[in-house]
């Protein structure tokens, strides 16, 4: 092994806030933060014959998240660290959002970046391309079906302070709710479910306030009642 081979350190800091903003928050992150998430729901607003709520095997399709997660967030940047050097492949293969922030703005304004570019370049482009395009049918389909932060954070929502409350007794099954959200769930069957990105689209469409996003512990009652994932 050379003299000059230097571990990788293991970023702690970063599982630290993704633990302590996963425990306070959950995906209300991905509801008011995540800038990629504002981009696809202006291209949502774009009339284009008729939007899909939901289609068929649509709910395998939200699994893929979890696989890059498991792939391109934990295994492949693992095995890079064997070697010495820790790859984001995430963000070097597939992130949308550093492709339209970043990757573009900078291309654009480099002459030099411009000469240099390559299949990378493209490759992540033609994502972000579809990505939108898809965005015209379906709500947030980044947010769906491969954002791995969103997995981590959906991961949490069951236990997150931020939450959705769902009255049973004063629901009155207008179906407002399941209307306006974003993510294709039904709300009051759903309310704590890894899906949820907390935006409190629901709630305003309530017309009972069966649905409220509250911040705070539990009451024991509401841990009791049965959601689905």
């Amino acid at each position: 092994m050379s003299g000059g081979y230097k571990k990788p350190a293991f970023p702690f800091y970063v599982l630290g806030f993704l633990l302590l903003f996963g425990l306070t928050l959950g995906r209300w992150i991905c509801g008011w933060l995540c800038p990629f998430g504002w981009v696809q729901d202006l291209v949502y607003r774009i009339p284009f014959f008729k939007k899909l709520r939901t289609f068929r095997f649509e709910r395998y399709f939200r699994w893929l998240k979890y696989a890059v997660l498991a792939v391109l967030v934990i295994g492949l940047p693992l095995l890079s660290a064997f070697k010495g050097v820790l790859v984001p492949w995430f963000c070097k293969v597939l992130c949308p959002s550093g492709t339209l922030f970043g990757g573009i703005p900078l291309v654009a304004a480099n002459a030099a970046l411009r000469n240099q570019i390559g299949f990378l370049f493209w490759w992540k482009v033609g994502v972000l391309s579809a990505l939108l395009l898809l965005s015209l049918l379906v709500s947030r389909p980044f947010c769906r079906y491969l954002c791995p932060l969103g997995a981590i954070y959906g991961l949490f929502n069951r236990i997150a302070l931020v939450h959705l409350s769902y009255e049973n007794e004063t629901c009155v099954d207008c179906g407002k709710c399941v209307s306006v959200c974003p993510m294709g769930i039904d709300p009051k069957k759903q309310f704590d479910s890894a899906e949820c990105i907390r935006c409190g689209r629901c709630a305003r469409a309530c017309p009972t306030d069966a649905l409220t996003v509250r911040f705070g512990l539990r009451k024991r009652a509401e841990s009791h009642k049965k959601s689905t994932i």
